[in-house]
């Protein structure tokens, strides 16, 4: 697990498996399918830095031109697209991010699986992998990514609460949010400033674009920090649901609207009738 203790100088494999997103998608004319994907994420930093990727259709419908992104640190990586992926289907992406060795550390990973519904509609899902190289990670910053339901094409709110270790973590510390596309989050990249009971609260400000509701989506915050020459990065991880739009015509305004028009077609109609007796 992120944050374990392992021997002092050697590198680290690490595999990370995250159940990820269930999207429901259909016609008209049929009864609703799903799409659902199990992310499975094994890096190895024997020499550099290198990820597999096995990702394992776990829903009904299938999906199309489905590919998975890596980002370490300021690189990323993309593999090649699958133009069909059937339920119940597996594809397995291996990616070399980095060749030098890596600087002692806790990092994390993040991976990226864009795909298309049988409507050609895209989405994106997002999990987090930790690496470790070079000895023991140090006490973890913990918190809650605590976030509300956000409407289809809407925005809302979101806090970031942490807390800092009570020993073992001093200097500065930096955020960074990370969101599937057609989701946006603000601050994207900020500093953090721990009280003196060591905690901090970021507001976070979501705005979706894309999103349907019904949607579920994990977002995440990495907690990075660097103290004698060693990086740490912590994850704190939430769960996003996407809900209806909130209609501009209520439903009491909707029947009283509908009463009208049906008043003034009585009246219409007896106008009409006293004409033509006229």
């Amino acid at each position: 697990m992120f944050g374990a203790s392992r021997p002092a100088g050697k590198p680290t494999r690490l595999c990370s498996t995250v159940a990820l997103l269930w999207i429901v998608s259909g016609t008209a004319t049929a009864e609703a399918g799903s799409i659902g994907f199990r992310v499975d994420t094994d890096i190895d930093t024997t020499v550099g830095l290198s990820v597999k990727v096995t990702l394992t259709q776990t829903g009904n419908e299938a999906a199309s031109d489905v590919a998975a992104t890596v980002e370490f640190l300021d690189r990323a990586t993309t593999g090649s697209p699958v133009a069909r992926f059937d339920p119940g289907q597996n594809h397995v992406w291996e990616m070399r991010l980095r060749d030098e060795p890596l600087p002692p550390g806790a990092y994390a990973v993040v991976v990226r699986v864009r795909y298309s519904d049988a409507n050609g509609y895209p989405f994106e899902i997002t999990s987090v992998a930790p690496a470790v190289t070079g000895g023991n990670s140090g006490p973890r910053v913990t918190g809650a990514f605590v976030l509300p339901k956000v409407p289809a094409n809407g925005d809302a709110d979101g806090t970031l609460e942490l807390k800092k270790p009570e020993n073992g973590r001093s200097g500065p510390f930096e955020g960074v949010l990370v969101a599937p596309r057609g989701l946006r989050m603000t601050p994207a990249r900020f500093p953090i400033e721990f009280d003196h009971d060591g905690k901090a609260t970021i507001k976070v400000s979501l705005e979706n674009d894309k999103l349907l509701a019904g949607t579920s989506v994990n977002l995440f915050a990495l907690i990075s920090n660097d103290q004698f020459g060693v990086h740490q990065t912590d994850t704190v991880r939430g769960t996003l649901r996407v809900i209806p739009a909130e209609s501009l015509l209520s439903a009491a305004t909707f029947y009283r609207a509908a009463a009208a028009v049906a008043g003034l077609l009585v009246v219409l109609e007896l106008f009409g009738v006293r004409r033509r007796g006229a």
